[in-house]
């Protein structure tokens, strides 16, 4: 009696966990697609959400390593060397009061390595987050919608079919690629 009612208790919690899933990834849908429309009464007609793919801390991690030809230390330091001989050149030439087209030339290279900089920084710091959590974290999820809505300007029926990759943790949708 007392095993059954505890199958049962478990079988209704993984069935709300899961509806769960699918209703959240349907309102981040809605809300999407309602702040993209023209006009404000949309009606949103879901005939498919399935989830089609989960990427996590470990997936990530591997992704961006491998993107990357060399470790992203490697690159911040080699960008910062080349971004100090060409400041350190720049400063000569300015010393000499030379202004001519190369010097034009050099800032804008130092100007694209600074941002290169900082974001090769901003891209270490994302791994190193990645790396000190749980692998299989989830940390966005792919969600197919087959949906159809009526245009109020025309009155005809819309059908889309895209893939959704909503972030886990807010549930807010991040990109839209159509299926």
């Amino acid at each position: 009696m007392i095993k059954n009612s505890i199958y049962w208790l478990c079988a209704i919690g993984i069935l709300i966990a899961c509806s769960g899933t699918k209703n959240d990834d349907e309102k981040a849908i809605w809300l999407y697609e309602q702040d993209h429309q023209l006009f404000s009464d949309f009606k949103f007609y879901p005939e498919l959400i399935n989830t089609v793919g989960i990427i996590t801390a470990g997936d990530s991690i591997r992704i961006i390593e491998q993107a990357m030809r060399e470790p992203v230390e490697k690159l911040v330091a080699d960008n910062t060397a080349v971004l100090k001989a060409l400041t350190d050149m720049q400063t000569i030439l300015n010393q000499q009061n030379v202004m001519n087209e190369q010097a034009r030339y050099m800032q804008y290279d130092i100007d694209k390595l600074r941002k290169s900089i900082a974001g090769l920084k901003k891209l270490q710091i994302r791994l190193n987050h990645y790396k000190t959590m749980d692998p299989s974290q989830q940390l966005v999820r792919k969600v197919e919608c087959r949906f159809t809505y009526n245009d109020p300007i025309t009155q005809q029926t819309i059908k889309r079919d895209n893939i959704y990759t909503i972030r886990v943790k807010t549930g807010a949708v991040i990109q839209v690629d159509p299926h």
